[in-house]
């Protein structure tokens, strides 16, 4: 039985952008036998942001999922690979359009390899680490406005932080990690809750992430 707590860390594991992001995968493939239909799915749905960082969180996670839809399909299509397959034409059709929106707002991200983003289940598994991290130091509010050291980060500093990051997922898996590893670098934290809770949480990103990358598309 879930308890409320259970729930409520559910809920916030939980990425909107990147469930809206699947949903216009399957959207888009469900119409890939109409292809003046592509353009329409995906524009009505990418209207929908007006924040430039949930574009690019939409657009880089919308490319990642077309790509895992594709490949389950070509486990069980009978012509894989082939370009006369509705499901290749809607496939490449959508990324390309996804690619002309990404070289007009972030050229790095449009030129970095599918592989390097995160997929829906891939986000929310880094917000579950990120927003346990900001359960933990909830309740060391006022340790840590007392606790950090000359770099004068205070307790709302840290939380921004941990919020800031859900909108670098775009980065990419690797440049994600590494701004991560740095932001927290500068923040003055005392040690005690740095080896309690930071450190432990470093750990379990880099895992994540580690397990996921094709080290041949770095």
């Amino acid at each position: 039985m879930q308890t409320e707590q259970t729930i409520a860390h559910e809920r916030l594991a939980h990425d909107p952008v990147y469930t809206h992001a699947q949903e216009t995968a399957e959207g888009i493939m469900d119409e890939a036998r109409y292809s003046d239909k592509l353009e329409e799915v995906f524009r009505s749905n990418y209207a929908r942001y007006r924040s430039p960082a949930h574009r690019l969180r939409f657009l880089d996670a919308l490319r990642k999922e077309l790509t895992v839809y594709i490949d389950r399909h070509r486990t069980t299509c009978k012509y894989p690979n082939d370009p006369t397959c509705i499901h290749e034409r809607a496939y490449a059709t959508s990324i390309e359009m996804i690619r002309d929106e990404l070289e007009m707002t972030n050229p790095a991200i449009a030129a970095r390899h599918e592989s390097q983003s995160f997929s829906q289940i891939e986000a929310n598994q880094i917000n579950a680490v990120l927003n346990t991290m900001a359960e933990r130091l909830a309740g060391m509010e006022g340790s840590l406005n007392t606790l950090t050291t000359s770099s004068q980060f205070t307790y709302d500093d840290i939380m921004g932080l941990l919020e800031e990051m859900k909108d670098k997922l775009p980065y990419g898996k690797k440049d994600w990690f590494d701004l991560f590893r740095m932001r927290l670098a500068n923040v003055g934290i005392d040690e005690a809750i740095r080896a309690s809770i930071v450190e432990p949480a470093l750990t379990q990103v880099s895992e994540l992430i580690v397990s996921t990358i094709d080290p041949s598309n770095l």
